[in-house]
């Protein structure tokens, strides 16, 4: 009888599975007795371009059991080296061959081993703690990277990321086989009767990725600066290709930014250090992805995680009287909504103002509906509805822990730091304009004003003001002065910032004046004194001292706080712009929003993401400016100098004050697009 202590450590059953018993063809038979035979696997171009084919290769050795009667056998033992294999041949005829032996009938034996292989497999799946999970497709990705590591001399640290069946077409040809997406790299792997194809491209070397299809198929587009190579064939090719779109973003911004990053916030270090997780790499990048969506669509906060959805639902619009299609996120401190049709309905909801969660069923559209009633501290009212029962109570659950949560870690204001310093009201209070409006000027504001007051008593106000196509044109009308502060602040989240952070501000300008007071070099400190006087000249506010001291404080204590920028080229001017209308705290929040949300990337040591969207800038003046594109581009290469003062000044060096102040309250609310529909059209004028 079979002992478990005669069961070798190093020993590799798997469940019975069925073979052709003639396998002649690909197997070589290296022992055999009546009930078990020894296999080596053929090594040819069959065999060969069989495994380049297969998800990963098959064991060299296997053991199978048989018996003359039947046409077919089953496969009960593989191994990577003979000595194993060997080891596993001779437990079988120590343990089995004799017992098997005492069976009158063949088929009785056959059913015999295959119940022992069973229960040993399921006995080694208990005992083993590295195998007590055992999961096929973990097991299945272990053998790919192992294929991907061995046939690409790939090193331990760069991780497999997924892997897809397709083809590389060379020439008129395709040839079939594996594309390995890793950190840095794309792989493709075939051996096709006797051919081998090996292609490594790194992510940072493409010159362009691309989608594309034609009369037979979609395939997707890798340029490199030597040629382009086309892969099809794919079970699913949108899957494949927004992994290599955010793999090719990742490997780009780490040569871009990674001298500016320290090794813990670098998401590549962290992915090579998941080793350890249980979640796979795919995995993660998707959630990755989707919470850096969710945070630029609203406007949140970089430490805020998605925890729910997207998920399709409806919400009740107060304006239109009516429920609205569209999706439902949930992160960790905030509900956010945006309907299907862009600008009908879309809102944000702070958990912290949320007072009761509620949920009720009652008749919408002639069915049954499952609604989620929220009312806010500030005596506003959301309704959610259109789930299914058991998503309704999972929505509901998690709310409830994250309200409760988000209530218990909510940062007390320190008011012995917040008595520190005093920050200025906006600078147009302590300067008032020499020339008073004139009666025009004031009738269109009192018109503006009126209209947005209208909206605050259809749509509520503060952060979880709803936003409609009503709100945006009031924007694009331009805001009034009375709410222009409060409109920013809520579409930027610098407002939410400034909450969660009170006494913040008043610490980091501490923080600076000690930095001066020590006399220690600092090169950001330096070239804010150099741009200060450079700062809206021609405002009253900067031509006298207390205006200038304001706008150094405000610049000195975001180049404390965001050691990563410091201090960048227009800072001072938009900065300046800010501090005539809004406080010296609210405009720190804002610069901070700015920098870090609405236009990400502008203001750094290398202005990346302006020199960025100026190469897109300059496409859509070729396309639709082309002469305007000739003069400035080919004759004068001046195009993308005057542009990208443009877009870090936001069109306040070159337009007119409340013309750029409108082009301002755009960039808030819809962001960075506004600057190349305004640039286009500014362009025209040349």
């Amino acid at each position: 009888m079979w002992r478990k202590a005669a069961r070798p450590a190093n020993m590799v059953w798997i469940r019975p599975h069925e073979s052709l018993t003639n396998g002649v063809f690909l197997w070589t038979t290296l022992r055999s007795n009546r009930f078990f035979c020894l296999q080596k696997k053929k090594s040819s171009t069959l065999m060969n371009t069989l495994d380049s084919l297969r998800a990963a290769k098959s064991s060299p050795f296997r053991i199978l059991v048989q018996i003359s009667k039947a046409d077919f056998s089953y496969v009960i033992a593989v191994g990577t080296s003979e000595q194993e294999i060997e080891a596993d041949w001779a437990w079988l005829e120590e343990n089995l061959l004799g017992v098997l032996g005492t069976f009158g009938d063949d088929v009785q034996a056959m059913d015999y081993v295959q119940a022992k292989i069973e229960s040993l497999v399921t006995l080694m799946e208990t005992e083993d703690a590295s195998i007590k999970h055992f999961n096929p497709e973990k097991m299945r990705f272990r053998d790919m990277e192992q294929n991907f590591r061995a046939q690409f001399h790939m090193p331990k640290r760069e991780k497999l990321v997924n892997y897809y069946s397709c083809s590389l077409w060379k020439g008129r040809i395709p040839a079939q086989g594996w594309l390995y997406l890793s950190i840095n790299h794309a792989c493709f792997y075939s051996y096709l009767m006797g051919i081998e194809t090996i292609l490594i491209l790194r992510w940072s070397s493409l010159l362009k990725l691309e989608r594309q299809s034609n009369m037979a198929a979609e395939y997707i587009t890798l340029t490199t600066p030597t040629k382009a190579h086309q892969f099809s064939m794919f079970m699913n090719i949108k899957e494949t290709f927004e992994l290599m779109e955010t793999l090719t973003k990742i490997a780009i911004q780490e040569v871009l930014l990674g001298s500016t990053k320290s090794d813990s916030r670098s998401f590549i270090s962290a992915l090579r250090k998941a080793s350890a997780s249980n979640k796979p790499l795919a995995t993660q990048l998707e959630s990755k992805n989707a919470t850096e969506r969710y945070r630029h669509q609203f406007r949140l906060p970089l430490s805020e995680n998605l925890r729910f959805g997207p998920d399709h639902c409806t919400m009740w619009s107060m304006s239109a009287k009516t429920f609205i299609a569209g999706t439902l996120f949930i992160s960790d401190n905030y509900i956010c909504y945006c309907s299907k049709i862009t600008d009908v309905l879309w809102c944000v909801i702070p958990l912290l103002d949320v007072a009761q969660v509620d949920k009720f069923e009652t008749k919408h559209d002639n069915k049954h509906s499952i609604h989620i009633s929220m009312v806010a501290s500030k005596g506003m009212n959301f309704i959610f509805a259109s789930f299914e029962s058991e998503k309704r109570d999972i929505i509901y659950t998690l709310l409830c822990a994250l309200i409760e949560k988000a209530k218990l870690l909510r940062r007390p204001v320190s008011s012995d730091v917040s008595s520190d310093h005093i920050p200025e009201p906006p600078l147009s209070c302590l300067f008032p304009s020499v020339t008073p409006p004139s009666q025009k000027t004031i009738a269109q504001e009192r018109t503006k004003e009126k209209s947005w007051e209208i909206h605050f008593s259809n749509n509520g106000r503060g952060v979880s003001m709803l936003r409609t196509h009503d709100l945006v044109d009031l924007c694009r009308k331009g805001l009034p002065d009375k709410h222009r502060i409060e409109i920013w602040m809520i579409y930027t989240g610098a407002l939410e910032e400034m909450e969660h952070n009170r006494g913040l501000y008043s610490e980091l300008v501490k923080r600076s004046q000690t930095i001066n007071q020590r006399a220690v070099q600092c090169l950001p400190f330096e070239e804010i004194e150099r741009d200060l006087h450079r700062s809206l000249p021609e405002h009253p506010a900067f031509q006298q001292a207390k205006g200038l001291d304001v706008l150094r404080r405000v610049l000195r204590a975001y180049a404390v706080y965001n050691p990563a920028i410091g201090y960048c080229q227009a800072m001072n001017i938009v900065a300046s712009v800010l501090l005539v209308y809004a406080s010296e705290e609210q405009t720190f929040w804002l610069l901070s929003a700015i920098c870090e949300r609405v236009l990400v990337e502008y203001y750094n040591t290398k202005v990346v993401g302006a020199q960025i969207d100026q190469v897109v800038f300059e496409r859509l003046t070729e396309k639709h400016l082309p002469e305007l594109y000739k003069l400035l581009k080919d004759r004068l290469q001046i195009l993308s100098m005057i542009s990208l003062s443009w877009f870090l000044t936001l069109f306040f060096s070159v337009l007119d004050h409340k013309v750029a102040l409108n082009i301002i309250d755009c960039v808030f609310l819809d962001g960075p697009k506004v600057l190349f529909q305004v640039g286009t059209l500014h362009s025209q004028m040349y």
